[in-house]
């Protein structure tokens, strides 16, 4: 069996690109646009128990699993074309993210704030799994991602096109993010959620920011941090 997606958002964005092989149905599910739709694509289904979805899904399936293709992640040739047709393209850039919760909230995030892309570590950083794909809840489908071996060097290349990069830190040195100037080539960096950006891509940044944030929090998680700072860079790329 391939990889397997669930939950209704996450399958209905999947049919919709043409991802989705199979799709396993609970004898109670009665979704009548989800049903037409498997219908007029010729998806196969197949009916079956809750505790089969269950097993299958380890989630909140809402009555329907589906088999899709892989997950195609982009070559870094593809991003360049896609940053290059933008304007002011901003990008995502996630040193080590290894949790799955976190990851398509990230996606989910990326996608609703205008991110162009984001990019990963090939080594030590999540995959797109179910849970990455049910968390997005259908984002998944609307977000490049590409994979590198290296966060700096991916920096080095992205420079020449006019890119300044934002890594966020608790370094002492770091400014308030609502002092950045997000509204040229943008790309921003954001940290595992133990150890935060490695010191050699945070070094290799042009600015480093930080959340102000109550004494009461030592942190934010790197979803919640991706939300804020997309957030704050939305309002200044896109003023009333």
């Amino acid at each position: 069996m391939g990889q397997l997606i669930y939950g209704k958002n996450a399958v209905v964005e999947a049919l919709e690109t043409k991802r989705v092989l199979k799709v396993y149905l609970s004898s109670s599910f009665q979704e009548t646009h989800i049903i037409t739709l498997l219908q007029s694509m010729r998806i196969p289904v197949e009916r079956t128990s809750e505790h089969r979805l269950q097993t299958l899904s380890k989630g909140l399936h809402q009555g329907i699993v589906a088999e899709v293709k892989a997950f195609a992640y982009i070559t870094l040739d593809h991003l360049l074309e896609i940053l290059k047709s933008k304007t002011h393209p901003l990008v995502v850039l996630l040193d080590e993210v290894q949790d799955p919760q976190n990851f398509g909230a990230i996606i989910r995030n990326a996608v609703g704030l205008f991110a162009d892309a984001i990019i990963v570590k090939k080594m030590h950083q999540v995959d797109v799994t179910p849970i990455v794909a049910k968390v997005a809840s259908g984002a998944l489908e609307h977000m490049p991602i590409v994979q590198v071996a290296n966060l700096s060097q991916l920096m080095e290349t992205l420079k020449p096109l006019g890119f300044w990069f934002a890594a966020t830190s608790l370094n002492a040195s770091s400014i308030d993010y609502r002092r950045f100037d997000y509204r040229g080539a943008i790309g921003l960096i954001f940290g595992s959620e133990g150890h935060g950006v490695s010191p050699l891509v945070a070094k290799n940044a042009d600015a480093l920011i930080k959340i102000p944030l109550s004494p009461k929090l030592e942190s934010f998680n790197v979803a919640s941090s991706v939300a804020i700072v997309l957030s704050e860079a939305y309002r200044q790329r896109f003023p009333f």
